[in-house]
């Protein structure tokens, strides 16, 4: 009995060195694709507008999706009133950065309704036309400018309902523009995760190739799982070496 509980630290020192010399023999090389493949995707997307592009697509046909009849001027309006008209500093920006400034936009499309009817048209086109008629249709400024004492009812009755519907159609066009952020940074890093499989595979299978070992020809199969395994490690060698870059900094 003494003898078998004597032999458990060993047992276990022995499935550890089997689970390290595993980790060296397929771990490391593993984690090192993975590395030259998210490398590489990071160069490519310094050097290559990819995206740019890729959210410019995503958002216009989403405003196409809602209402393709005003879709290309409420892209006009969008760029003009978050980024002053700058098309490339406007699709090139991180989608939380991007989606931030849109919603700092609203508070002057929502000011001034009339001037920016293809806008609030795409972003609020799930609202009920009643509260789309009433903010397009505001009482007049000197309605506005008058007391509650000198207002008649029916001037009260009007700024309530045009208050209303500027509430609602705000709320409408922010959870809009919460639901396009989800979904573009989703795809975005999918896209991302892919084209890291992709890559990895692709870089496997050349370090097969140039390996030392004559006559060696990796299989479909073999490809396949050192892509898959490879794309897999390599966000989390991309985060380990962002950790290791933060800790330098500090």
């Amino acid at each position: 009995m003494l003898q078998a509980t004597s032999s458990i630290p060993t047992d276990i020192s022995q499935g550890l060195n089997t689970i390290t010399a595993w980790i060296k023999l397929w771990g490391v090389p593993l984690a090192g694709i993975g590395t030259i493949s998210m490398a590489l995707l990071q160069t490519a997307k310094n050097v290559f507008p990819l995206r740019q592009r890729f959210q410019e697509l995503r958002i216009r046909a989403w405003l196409t999706a809602r209402d393709a009849k005003n879709a290309a001027n409420a892209e006009k309006d969008l760029i003009a009133l978050a980024m002053a008209g700058d098309r490339t500093a406007f699709y090139n920006s991180d989608i939380d950065q991007l989606c931030t400034q849109i919603k700092s936009s609203l508070t002057a499309a929502l000011d001034y309704p009339m001037l920016h009817e293809a806008l609030i048209s795409c972003l609020a086109s799930s609202a009920s036309e009643t509260d789309l008629e009433n903010l397009f249709n505001p009482p007049h400024a000197d309605v506005f400018l008058k007391g509650a004492p000198q207002s008649t009812p029916e001037e009260r009755e009007a700024i309530r309902r045009y208050a209303t519907a500027k509430t609602r159609v705000g709320v409408e066009m922010r959870c809009a523009i919460d639901a396009i952020e989800s979904a573009i940074s989703f795809r975005w890093k999918r896209t991302l995760q892919i084209a890291s499989l992709f890559l990895s595979a692709i870089v496997g299978v050349i370090a097969l190739h140039i390996s030392g070992s004559p006559g060696l020809r990796p299989t479909l199969g073999a490809s396949i799982v050192i892509g898959l395994l490879a794309g897999f490690l390599a966000p989390v060698a991309r985060d380990l070496v962002a950790a290791i870059e933060n800790w330098r900094g500090n």
